[in-house]
């Protein structure tokens, strides 16, 4: 379900500054290491400007909470910028994030 949102090999730029192209052949195992994933968005900002350049983007903040099958969690809070294509696909997303506090 996610893959149906993205634009053909898509760009994520991941807050420790790796750049990973998203392949059709990535999406079939991107969650296999994952029991469990939840996303919680704190806002939505639209970014598109009236009259502009007809590619648009978002940014949203939240926290993404990773529960990995080895037992440990990656859980953050996140600033995400996604950028989308004329066909209203996600082709880039910028990260940023915050370890959350215990």
């Amino acid at each position: 379900t996610c893959q149906s949102f993205f634009a053909k090999d898509a760009i994520i730029e991941t807050a420790n500054g790796a750049t990973i192209v998203f392949t059709d052949e990535m999406w079939n195992s991107v969650f296999d290491n994952y029991s469990s994933v939840q996303w919680s968005p704190y806002s939505i900002i639209p970014l598109k400007i009236y009259n502009t350049d007809p590619a648009s983007g978002v940014t949203v903040t939240g926290r993404e909470t990773r529960n990995l099958k080895d037992g440990s969690v990656w859980d953050k809070e996140l600033v995400e910028q996604f950028f989308f294509n004329l066909d209203g696909k996600i082709s880039r997303v910028v990260q940023f994030e915050k370890n959350v506090s215990k």
